[in-house]
């Protein structure tokens, strides 16, 4: 009986360690967080200053961000300006200026405290004029709420442009598109598609430099 419990014991120990451990990803863009799509891979805080983007434009998101630095120092254990979050960019930032920014903190091979603004590319002056540019080559339905269940009023021809009611433009996401608001030609919706999408509008300008 002993020397059966003996071998049994060894066996166990010999199995623990041939049993590989399964280390802790040492950012957000390892091999079981993959990219989602409608979204830049995630960068380290220290690139902020060249990634081209400024956000929070709002008490609410300025307030917001404050508190997720605070509790992200906390629970890292660091400084508050010492705090080694991560952050990472919607594509419609490039596609028409306007899109959102996610920061995130990192511990243990997770991300444990997140949050969403609102951001513009610093490489453009304000966005006053996008063009519809549906990959179908349709003309783009506008409608007076941003649902694919609100009343369509018209259609923009695609290859006309659009003016985005400000800039930051009014952006909501709903029945998993991006819905641009614009004041002309009408004040109404358009959807700029799915975020995976090359969308279906597009700067009126290309973008030259920073």
């Amino acid at each position: 009986m002993q020397r059966g419990f003996q071998v049994l014991l060894l066996s166990t120990i010999a199995l623990s360690l041939t049993i590989p451990t399964q280390a802790a990803e040492p950012n957000p863009n390892g091999s079981r967080n993959p990219p989602e799509p409608g979204w830049s891979l995630w960068r380290p805080k220290a690139e902020i200053p060249t990634a081209g983007f400024s956000a929070g434009f709002s008490n609410m998101e300025l307030g917001g961000f404050l508190d997720f630095e605070h509790s992200c120092a906390e629970a890292i254990g660091v400084p508050v300006e010492e705090t080694p979050y991560w952050f990472r960019l919607s594509n419609s930032i490039d596609q028409i200026g306007t899109g959102t920014a996610e920061f995130g903190c990192w511990k243990n091979g997770a991300l444990i405290n997140t949050i969403v603004n609102t951001a513009v590319s610093t490489k453009l002056e304000n966005v006053t004029c996008l063009r519809v540019r549906v990959p179908t080559g349709d003309d783009l339905r506008i409608r007076v709420e941003p649902s694919l269940k609100a009343t369509i009023i018209g259609a923009v021809s695609n290859g006309a442009t659009v003016k985005p009611d400000s800039f930051p433009a009014t952006i909501i996401q709903e029945d998993n598109r991006n819905w641009v608001a614009i004041q002309a030609p009408r004040k109404v919706w358009v959807s700029n598609d799915r975020p995976e999408t090359p969308g279906n509008l597009t700067l009126c300008k290309a973008v030259t430099g920073r």
